[in-house]
């Protein structure tokens, strides 16, 4: 069964450039919560009209900056919760572009229904992927990234990897891909030398991200990395279907 993801707060205060080289730590501050605080938090989003994050604007954009997104890009956030890096989005693909909120919680399928069409957002549209599949048609995104949504797929029977169900839906996410579209991940893993246990919640690894994006055909490209903290381990992998 697959676990809704963890809501988390981001705060940057630098990002990759241009080219997607390395360019020095990124800071991230994620506040990661039980699922049962994140169904909560997304009911009253859906009841108050509330967003359920501290995420701001200008984070949004530094975190999703190694996808360099463009005018007339489609672009999808894939596990959007209440929608609030749509925005953000719709301002960078602009009018001839458009946004996909991904999301299965209907709670908060439907309040970004409603909230998106009070704003008139008409090249914004909500999505629910399923359990183990994006549900978008082959070659439909330029972009696509998921913010701490990938470590809902940890499968603790296989060591830490990804679930068969997570191996389909990093596989659909692919088929979606146009040739050369990228995926951006960010999620985060215990860091090995800190002292005690780490925080309790699901951790994923960079090195099994990396492992289940190239076994679902993907090519990884270099990305800045992010910095430790409070004893877990942000990072950022990004990686493109192959092609022009």
């Amino acid at each position: 069964m697959r676990h809704l993801a963890l809501w988390c707060g981001l705060t940057l205060s630098a990002c990759g450039a241009g080219d997607g080289a390395p360019t020095g730590p990124v800071t991230l501050d994620l506040r990661s919560q039980r699922p049962a605080a994140h169904q909560n938090q997304l009911r009253m989003a859906a009841t108050r009209g509330t967003q359920p994050t501290s995420t701001t604007a200008r984070s949004v954009a530094e975190m999703i900056a190694p996808l360099e997104l463009a005018p007339g890009d489609v672009v999808a956030d894939i596990g959007c919760g209440s929608g609030f890096t749509i925005p953000t989005l719709r301002e960078q693909v602009g009018p001839t572009g458009m946004v996909y909120a991904v999301e299965y919680f209907p709670p908060a399928l439907a309040y970004m229904e409603r909230r998106f069409d009070t704003l008139g957002y008409d090249n914004v549209r909500v999505h629910q992927d399923s359990e183990d599949a994006l549900g978008l048609p082959s070659d439909a995104l330029d972009h696509g990234f998921m913010i701490n949504v990938l470590h809902a797929f940890v499968d603790e029977d296989r060591a830490e990897g990804i679930s068969p169900e997570g191996e389909r839906f990093l596989a659909s996410i692919h088929d979606a891909l146009r040739p050369g579209g990228q995926l951006l991940v960010v999620d985060v893993g215990p860091v090995e030398d800190q002292e005690g246990p780490p925080p309790a919640g699901h951790f994923l690894s960079r090195e099994v991200t990396r492992s289940a994006l190239q076994s679902a055909g993907f090519e990884l490209r270099p990305v800045a990395d992010l910095s430790d903290q409070g004893g877990i381990r942000p990072y950022r992998v990004v990686a493109a279907r192959p092609g022009v």
